[in-house]
């Protein structure tokens, strides 16, 4: 009996050794898993911090952007000017054609004096 008894426990002895070594490789392992969490949690926050990033540049940009309000008031302003320079433009004209007309009359005038002499 004693002998039974002697391999029932050197049975168990080798299963909760190798129940040891089972432990003692799964302690590994998440040992592992936990350094690939962390590794993967240090991603995720360097990702949150760029998307942070490009979140507050995006809103500097919106906030640097003409509305379309601000477009149509400068284009508003851009045709009044444009108005303004064409009808400059077209008095200009009328002048330098009248200012042609009297001097070709001048002319004429002067020819017709010097051709009475």
């Amino acid at each position: 009996m004693d002998n039974m008894v002697y391999e029932l426990l050197e049975k168990l002895s080798l299963q909760v050794g190798d129940m040891g070594k089972q432990i003692v490789t799964m302690n590994s392992e998440i040992a592992n898993m936990n350094n690939k969490m962390s590794d993967m949690n240090n991603k995720i926050s360097d990702m949150s911090n760029k998307m942070s990033d490009m979140n507050s540049r995006i809103d500097g940009i919106e906030e640097r952007m003409a509305t379309k309000e601000d477009l149509n008031m400068v284009a508003e302003e851009l045709h009044t000017e444009i108005q303004s320079v064409y009808e400059e433009v077209v008095e200009l004209r009328r002048d330098s054609s009248t200012m042609e007309m009297l001097t070709t009359k001048n002319a004429f005038d002067i020819a017709k004096i010097k051709a009475i002499r």
